[in-house]
């Protein structure tokens, strides 16, 4: 494996434990990020085949994270529907690998689907409990996916050839390490979740050393219509605020 592909994939393994850890505190900052990469990705792609100049490359790179950073931090919604869905996928493949892939008929995908619109679309209405749980198994689940994959294709040059090749490895890494990856996913979900639950129901003291963390990311920050009213006071709904 080359050191860019290393690299890369770290990035994404980063990201993948801000999903797990602090995924619904942060969504919108968090996902921002995340399109902001990914337009990049993308759009770098797009320059190497029609511009031959370094220059426009670039430019057409920054314009591209920059455009798809925008429009997904103004489309919460979606970002929050992708998670459910991927979260929902994520489950399916680890059950498919854990109890024989082959032997699965189709109703099992179509159940699969199923679960992961109704996660989908539950997320993206803003339930809180279905996003917390959907950021900690989506990143739990990529990092455990891109940890054992270092570990276990780490001599090889050929798995990022395309996206066929690396398809390829990634299943070869589930079948290999299966129970490894599921382990590794369930118990980064459960702390991920621990994690998200207490900083939501966490109420700050006055002799805390960081109060104002939690007052600056009340629950569901990413819901521009939530308000929040920065003056003294006590606890009043699922707003938190601090004594003078």
């Amino acid at each position: 494996m080359q050191v860019l592909d290393i690299a890369l994939l770290s990035v994404v393994c980063a990201i993948a434990l801000l999903y797990c850890f602090l995924g619904s505190r942060f969504f919108r900052a968090i996902f921002t990020f995340t399109a902001f990469l990914a337009g990049l990705l993308a759009a770098y792609l797009i320059a190497g085949i029609y511009f031959t100049t370094l220059f426009a490359r670039i430019a057409i790179t920054l314009t591209g994270g920059l455009i798809s950073a925008i429009l997904f931090n103004q489309l919460q919604f979606a970002g929050r529907f992708i998670t459910g869905v991927f979260a929902g996928f994520a489950i399916g493949i680890l059950f498919a690998f854990l109890l024989n892939f082959s032997v699965f008929p189709l109703f099992f995908w179509d159940a699969v689907m199923v679960v992961s619109l109704v996660l989908g679309i539950s997320a993206a209405v803003n339930k809180s409990v279905v996003l917390r749980a959907s950021t900690a198994v989506s990143g739990a689940f990529i990092a455990s996916l891109i940890v054992f994959f270092i570990i276990s294709r780490g001599g090889s040059n050929a798995d990022f050839k395309d996206i066929q090749s690396a398809k390829d490895a990634f299943n070869t890494v589930l079948a290999q390490y299966r129970y490894m990856i599921a382990g590794s996913t369930a118990l980064l979900t459960l702390a991920g979740l621990f994690l998200q639950f207490f900083l939501t129901l966490r109420k700050p003291q006055k002799n805390d050393v960081l109060p104002y963390m939690m007052y600056l990311t009340p629950p569901l920050l990413e819901d521009p219509s939530q308000k929040q009213d920065p003056g003294p006071g006590r606890y009043f709904g699922k707003h938190v605020k601090l004594d003078r």
